[in-house]
């Protein structure tokens, strides 16, 4: 399975790159959750735990990764250096895998410097997004189904073989007795279920032989598909086999119903086994199966002892993706908070305390980690430092857990035709911490607002002073560029008729600054062209731009000066209030 340094998006690089150039990479949490249910849904199991924290405890870059970026050209040697050197030191903590849980509630929160804690995110959706969507739709398949034998059978229908493979284990630890992935059999231990082919049917020349050359073959837990051609035909020829079979010590064990009405096969063919003494042969259905078709079949009695779901399983098909987040909640020590509509998020390292009434789930307070709730706290410490607090459960201990999860599912969360409630409640002292923070954001966005993009001359004996001042990096640069032309004439006479593309490095904010403006000031004296309009990108030590303007027209632009070029006198690019401020002087 993909798992190492480019299992992530660009803009992860990209941001990166930006905090290690401003040097913004002190401690930084992250937490994963859930924003709301699936229609369909009632509540959700946590899965992918044990992945993540394998791809967090081995992650490291590799000689051909490195080289490999730096070949691409979109990183500088300050990204490369740090991504050599890096590995996974932060600290983990977690809802054990198998535990339901609900909307806004952190299934996983990460502590980490934040490049590293940024790096990690798409990986880390990846893996619980998948395995949680997965399980948490075999847990209502389980819950249809009772105890009745359950065998996932979607590997050739998953989104690729990683999909399938995970699917399996997803399935498993959430109530499906096995799988007829092999692989999930040898990398998971997951017990193995199959049984034959229509085409194995197809290629002998009856049913009895394909069925009796079957059983001499495979003899243990013997199933027989029976719909190739005619189902209750087959289940008379099933009949006369098993006769045949007991003779040589083969016990034929199920036979299985893979398409039509399942529901008046498996009445028809139940009949016919029992009424030839062969009670004891289960019948297993498969082909199309999903929860509500399960729950049907059962609620019209169908005799049917075990199912094996493929399709809607491993895609999840009625609720293919749910709608889940990794977001910042606290940077330096700092709560930070998303305000976004419809994407609000609760500030700050967050614990989950759950109530339990009777053995049956009540109700949850989602507080603050540290926040003295009652109610039994569901996120616990799973890595620090960047290793494992204890050896992984076993996938068989994970399992018990989620049985005893469903276990005590109140009964309208069990329910198949959601939605229904169930009470997740802000605590008293998360909700302060949100209103802080609000207070907090409302007062920068204030100070941000004060801060007015412009651009202006500064004296210096016989030269100019240029600045700019933006609320980013790049409008800083734009208004300098303004400035500039502000030397020759007044921007507001140049029309931006004609477009010019720039591009330039530096070493830094400053240099970038100097070389820009240098850039302009080639196109004014060789191209005579002036400019009234900029749009600028900084691409950590690139600076790319697109200007607008016109030839230089003396009667109508009236030069008052030359600039001869950008000086490193008092050459500075800086935060200030919330803003930047891009500044030197011109020779003119």
């Amino acid at each position: 399975m993909p798992s190492g340094l480019l299992s992530t998006d660009l803009y992860q690089l990209s941001m990166m790159q930006a905090y290690l150039r401003e040097g913004i990479t002190e401690t930084a949490v992250f937490e994963f959750f859930v924003r709301k249910l699936p229609k369909t849904r009632n509540f959700l199991i946590a899965a992918g735990l044990e992945q993540c924290l394998d791809y967090l405890e081995t992650l490291a870059a590799t000689g051909a990764q490195l080289d490999w970026l730096r070949a691409n050209g979109q990183f500088d040697d300050a990204v490369l250096d740090y991504l050599a050197g890096l590995r996974f030191t932060g600290d983990v903590d977690a809802m054990p895998e198998g535990t339901v849980f609900f909307p806004d509630e952190p299934i996983l929160r990460v502590t980490a410097p934040l490049p590293v804690a940024q790096l990690v995110e798409t990986r880390i959706i990846n893996i619980l997004h998948f395995q949680t969507l997965i399980a948490s739709k075999a847990a209502r398949i389980r819950l249809a189904a009772g105890d009745r034998l359950l065998v996932d059978f979607g590997y050739r229908r998953a989104h690729g073989a990683d999909a399938g493979l995970l699917a399996a284990r997803a399935s498993y630890l959430a109530g499906f007795d096995g799988s007829a992935t092999v692989e999930a059999g040898m990398q998971f231990g997951i017990p193995l279920y199959g049984t034959m082919a229509h085409s194995f049917i197809q290629a002998h020349q009856s049913e009895e032989e394909a069925f009796l050359a079957f059983a001499r073959a495979r003899p243990r837990r013997l199933v027989l598909l029976l719909d190739t051609y005619d189902t209750e035909r087959a289940a008379m020829t099933a009949v006369h086999v098993a006769r045949r079979l007991d003779t040589e010590g083969i016990t034929l064990h199920g036979v299985r119903l893979d398409s039509g009405d399942l529901s008046l096969h498996a009445h028809a063919v139940r009949a016919i086994l029992n009424a030839h003494g062969l009670d004891a042969v289960t019948i297993f259905a498969s082909g199309g199966l999903d929860e509500t078709e399960i729950a049907r079949l059962l609620a019209g009695k169908a005799p049917i002892d075990g199912f094996g779901v493929g399709t809607s399983l491993t895609t999840s098909s009625d609720a293919p993706a749910l709608d889940c987040a990794y977001k910042l909640q606290e940077y330096a020590g700092i709560a930070r908070r998303k305000t976004s509509e419809g994407k609000a998020t609760w500030p700050g390292r967050k614990q989950v305390f759950r109530a339990h009434d009777n053995g049956r789930l009540a109700g949850d307070d989602l507080g603050l980690a540290d926040e003295p709730l009652p109610g039994h706290p569901l996120l616990e410490p799973v890595m620090r430092t960047g290793r494992r607090m204890a050896a992984a459960p076993s996938l068989e201990a994970i399992r018990r857990h989620a049985r005893s999860e469903l276990a005590r599912l109140p009964a309208p969360l069990r329910r198949l035709d959601g939605p229904t409630g169930y009470p997740v409640v802000p605590s008293p002292g998360l909700r302060q911490l949100a209103a802080e923070v609000d207070r907090r954001i409302a007062s920068a966005r204030s100070s941000a607002a004060r801060l007015v993009t412009r651009w202006e001359h500064f004296p210096h004996g016989a030269d100019v002073g240029v600045r700019g001042i933006g609320p980013t990096l790049e409008a800083a640069l734009e208004q300098a560029a303004l400035a500039l032309t502000a030397v020759v004439t007044d921007p507001a006479g140049v029309a931006p008729t004609d477009e010019a593309a720039f591009s330039c490095r530096g070493d830094g904010a400053e240099p970038l600054l100097y070389e820009w403006l240098n850039a302009l000031i080639y196109e004014m004296a060789v191209e005579r062209r002036l400019f009234s309009r900029f749009q600028v990108i900084v691409e950590g030590d690139r600076l790319h731009a697109q200007a607008w303007g016109e030839p230089i027209d003396p009667a109508r632009h009236e030069p008052a000066a030359e600039p001869k070029g950008a000086t490193y006198t008092e050459l500075s690019v800086r935060r200030s209030d919330g803003g930047w401020i891009a500044q030197c002087v011109v020779d003119v």
